[in-house]
Parts: structure tokens; C-alpha cells; sequence
């Protein structure tokens, strides 16, 4: 099942702006262009590189889940999705479980009697957010000075 984010836009992210040019012979200061520029294209580079790090955090969730001997076939359904009626939510969880595998999920989670709990989910989520975010963080310094250099 492949991942479900964000809508992101087509590789390699390019930002084409219709910004006026820039310089007091347009009517236009430097920094008024530059702060539209900023304005403008932080929406992409958010959304493409916040993309990108949850794709590499469930391919890596995935990877672990598929070398634990016990949960390996959970692996293939683990998958973060946005909420459908909070867009700035994101749901970690595994999706499309089928029947027989979900008494699997809550003994991963909960445990039972022959099994401590592992709180998966929990502990995967908290976990990764820290690594998530640093990465997304130093991506869009980059691209954001990218962006701002390849348009002077």
C-alpha cells in the first residue's frame, strides 16, 4: 500500500513565482519582493519537504517492523495519512489491516497475557517526531536560500 500524504508537488521542487521584478525602477523595494518571494514559496518547500520526512520515517517504521520475527506482516500496513477533517493533523496508524491481523496490532500495542505491552504506536510516534523535524528544519533552510539565490 503506498504512503498517503500531503499533496506534494512533481520532482525536482521547483518554485515558479509571477513576482513582479524587483527595484525602485518598477515601483517595487528589494525587500518587499523578497518577503513575497519568501511568502510565496515557504507553502511549497513546507509541504515538499514535510513529505519527504514522513516518507522516510515510515519506510524506516516499516524496515524495523519487517525485521521483528513476531510483527514482520504488520510491516506492509503501517502508513501515516492526513486527517480528512483536520488538515493539520496527521493519523499514524496501520490501515487496512486484514481481520486476522488486528488481534496481531493490539497485542504490538498492548500486550496480552503472554505479552508485555510494546506501545508501538506510541513510542514510534513520540520517538520519531524529534528526527522528523530536525530533518524537515534543516531542509527548508537549504531550499529556502536556494529558492531566494536561484531568483536574484
Amino acid at each position: 500500500m503506498p504512503a498517503q500524504f500531503i499533496s506534494a508537488p512533481a520532482e525536482p521542487l521547483l518554485v515558479d513565482l509571477d513576482i513582479p521584478q524587483s527595484g525602485l525602477f518598477f515601483g517595487i523595494p528589494a525587500a518587499v519582493s523578497y518577503a513575497n518571494l519568501l511568502d510565496t514559496s515557504l507553502a511549497l518547500v513546507l509541504e515538499h519537504y514535510m513529505n519527504e520526512a514522513l516518507e522516510e520515517h515510515v519506510n524506516e517504521v516499516r524496515e524495523t517492523l519487517s525485521k521483528d520475527d513476531d510483527y514482520h506482516d504488520l510491516a506492509r500496513y503501517y502508513d501515516v495519512v492526513q486527517d480528512e477533517d483536520e488538515a493539520n493533523e496527521l493519523v499514524f496508524a496501520f490501515y487496512g489491516l486484514p481481520p486476522n491481523l488486528r488481534a496481531k496490532a493490539d497485542v504490538l500495542e498492548y500486550g496480552d497475557e503472554m505479552n508485555v505491552p510494546r506501545a508501538f504506536m506510541r513510542t514510534t510516534v513520540f520517538s520519531g517526531v524529534r528526527s522528523l523535524f530536525k530533518g524537515l528544519g534543516n531542509n527548508i533552510d537549504y531550499s529556502i536560500d536556494n529558492v531566494v539565490m536561484s531568483s536574484a
